[in-house]
């Protein structure tokens, strides 16, 4: 079964740091990470970037109109 977690993001660029570090010690690998930015100020661009070749990550930046519609956007772009 492959999954997708769907992060919405808001200026905080050191906790999604700590996340994606801790998804690259799970043991199951049948996953996609897709991260939305929602306007923030601080963005994780490099951040999220920088975990490419350990996870199947995505990064999308959006105009900020809060977390449901962060995760409404992350989920129409969804593949598990």
């Amino acid at each position: 079964m492959f999954f997708s977690i769907i992060i919405p993001l808001y200026n905080r660029p050191q906790e999604i740091n700590e996340l994606l570090k801790t998804l690259t010690k799970q043991t199951y690998l049948q996953f996609e990470v897709l991260v939305i930015e929602d306007g923030s100020k601080n963005d994780a661009k490099a951040i999220v970037e920088s975990y490419a070749n350990k996870l199947d990550v995505k990064y999308y930046f959006k105009e900020n109109a809060g977390q449901g519609f962060a995760r409404n956007f992350g989920f129409e772009r969804a593949q598990g």
